[in-house]
């Protein structure tokens, strides 16, 4: 069984305040592989800052739409999709809410029934990037990016 897991710096598993990468074991996708054991091949697909649909011109063209395509292609035949997308839309520059972000994971998910995969469409799973704390306001960094109001732009997408 294959897992493709396409998403931002959560997947590719950043540390905060540095470009290094935590260990395999200990990213999302390195547990989730752990717990699935044998016959489960999980294929890490994060990419920092990636976006879903916005290119964002401040730190090159990131749109996770535009790679999307030939990503799953290249990985197929495939058995699940999992799509975690949607922190960087929040960032200042682009003006976003988060329903906007879940609106263009639609984009994704209309592509697969043409994609020339092999092995067929997988299965998709939406998985909502983790919350925000209110406490990034106390990181600079973060500020400048998000804005002071990114936890609440994050609201009540959970529920959608």
């Amino acid at each position: 069984m294959r897992i493709l897991c396409y998403g931002d710096s959560n997947t590719w598993g950043a540390m905060p305040y540095t470009l290094r990468r935590y260990p395999g074991k200990v990213r999302w996708t390195g547990i989730l592989r752990e717990e699935l054991g044998t016959g489960w091949e999980v294929i890490e697909e994060g990419y920092n800052s990636r976006t879903t649909v916005f290119d964002d011109l401040a730190e090159g063209r990131l749109s996770g739409l535009t790679y999307f395509g030939p990503c799953c292609v290249s990985q197929s035949p495939l058995d699940l999709l999992i799509l975690m997308l949607g922190t960087n839309d929040l960032k200042v520059r682009f003006g976003m809410e988060a329903i906007t972000s879940a609106q263009a994971l639609q984009r994704y998910l209309d592509q697969l029934p043409v994609l020339p995969m092999d092995g067929g469409r997988p299965e998709v799973l939406l998985m909502a990037p983790p919350r925000i704390s209110p406490a990034y306001k106390r990181l600079p960094e973060y500020v400048a990016n998000l804005g002071t109001d990114a936890d609440r732009r994050q609201r009540g997408l959970e529920k959608r």
